[in-house]
């Protein structure tokens, strides 16, 4: 949501025409809320960034936008073991992978970071959960196959949603990621101040905008028909995406382990010196010949 005037402003704003005019209160919140601010990079991502070669994916035909993405990618000195794909969360950037991405391709693996649309070096002004997914499955399909994916706050809903809709890969890795979108939409709801009427159609006009039923897009309810290796890393004192999130996934999600990560924070854990070593070792392990299925297509994340 933008920020260009003080929160309390806007909150106060809905509170009082929220209930006298409520239609179009609601499409007003709708548009910020859809609307991400593109923030710029941070100094410690510039050394890893220019190791990173820029890319060009395709978009979605039934996007909001469909003209091309921008990726960044790292690819190992060697051999390539496969790709994993890497989604930033909400108002980020590839660039925020500027610590994992080298890690991950020291390991053997092509590392590659999409900026999801309207976000990064990627063309749009609005999108959601589902939009962003549509995305995903799309420049999936020019990368080939995907081994698996690391999704970052909001990057880990729209994850769990592009497997639960045929997104086809061996392993999932979801950082500080939130299990209860819906909750997720309703503190948005409660922080703009909307209640009653309007309150009800910020969420049809979400549905409506989304082109789908918001429960469907509930990374709890994904993962319950995952069967893939999964791992879970959040900080119990995450001030942005509650600690509980990552215990909702970890009870709906058979075969995914949840790890404490105490101090890591929300953004910080994307640098945070022990997921640079536990990513690279989950994926090793998950991901290794003999955990492979016998098929030669990747698992699917949800049949």
């Amino acid at each position: 949501m933008t920020k260009n005037l003080p929160e309390y402003a806007f909150r106060l704003g809905f509170r009082l025409g929220g209930p006298l005019l409520p239609r179009p209160a609601a499409r007003l919140a709708t548009r910020l809320f859809c609307a991400p601010r593109r923030l710029p990079g941070r100094p410690w991502e510039a050394e890893g960034v220019a190791l990173s070669n820029p890319m060009e994916l395709r978009g979605h035909p039934w996007s909001k936008d469909p003209r091309p993405l921008t990726a960044r990618e790292w690819r190992p000195e060697g051999r390539v073991r496969g790709t994993l794909l890497l989604l930033h969360g909400w108002e980020g950037r590839s660039g925020q992978f500027a610590r994992l991405g080298p890690a991950l391709a020291a390991r053997g693996w092509r590392a590659v970071a999409l900026d999801l649309p309207a976000h990064g070096d990627s063309p749009g002004r609005s999108t959601q959960v589902h939009d962003m997914a549509l995305a995903v499955r799309a420049a999936a399909h020019d990368l080939g196959p995907i081994a698996g994916v690391v999704g970052h706050s909001m990057g880990g809903a729209v994850a769990t949603v592009a497997c639960a809709r045929g997104l086809k890969v061996g392993a999932l890795c979801l950082l500080a990621a939130p299990g209860d979108l819906l909750g997720v939409l309703h503190g948005a709801a409660d922080r703009m101040g909307l209640g009653g009427r309007a309150r009800r159609l910020f969420f049809d006009n979400l549905r409506l905008d989304a082109g789908t039923p918001l429960a469907g897009l509930q990374p709890v309810a994904c993962v319950e028909s995952f069967k893939i290796p999964g791992l879970i890393l959040h900080d119990p004192a995450d001030d942005q995406v509650d600690y509980r999130h990552g215990e909702l996934l970890a009870r709906a999600w058979r075969g995914a382990v949840l790890e404490p990560l105490p101090k890591s924070g929300h953004r910080r854990i994307l640098r945070d010196e022990r997921v640079l070593q536990r990513v690279p070792q989950f994926f090793d392990e998950a991901l290794a010949p003999a955990a492979q299925p016998a098929s030669p297509a990747l698992t699917a994340a949800a049949q």
